[in-house]
C-alpha cells in the first residue's frame, strides 16, 4: 500500500512538473511569435520607407540629370525656390490674406 501510495504521489508530482514545463514553453512561445509580429510589422514600415526613399533617389537624380543638361534649370530653380533674381530683376512679394489669417 505504501508503494502505490508513493506511486501515486510520485504521478501526481510529476504531471504538476510537466503542466509547469508546458506552461513555460508555451508562454514562451507566445512570446516569440508577439516579437515576430512586431517586427514583421517594423519591418513593412522600413520597406515602405525604403521605397519612398528610392523613389526620391530615383527623382533627386533624374532632376540632376536635367540640370546637368539644361543650365537654365538651375536659374529657373533658384528664381522660384530661393527667390534670387539676376541683376536686372526684382521681386515683388504680395501678401497673402488667406495665409496670415485674416
Amino acid at each position: 500500500m505504501a508503494s502505490t501510495r508513493r506511486g501515486k504521489i510520485f504521478r501526481i508530482v510529476f504531471t504538476i512538473f510537466v503542466l509547469i514545463i508546458i506552461s513555460v514553453v508555451a508562454k514562451s512561445v507566445y512570446i516569440k511569435q508577439m516579437q515576430i509580429r512586431e517586427l514583421s510589422k517594423q519591418s513593412s514600415l522600413l520597406d515602405k520607407q525604403i521605397s519612398n526613399l528610392n523613389n526620391k533617389i530615383t527623382k533627386m537624380k533624374r532632376d540632376i540629370k536635367i540640370a546637368k543638361a539644361d543650365p537654365h534649370v538651375i536659374e529657373h530653380k533658384a528664381n522660384d525656390d530661393l527667390m534670387m533674381v539676376n541683376k536686372n530683376e526684382s521681386i515683388i512679394i504680395f501678401n497673402d490674406k488667406a495665409n496670415n489669417g485674416r
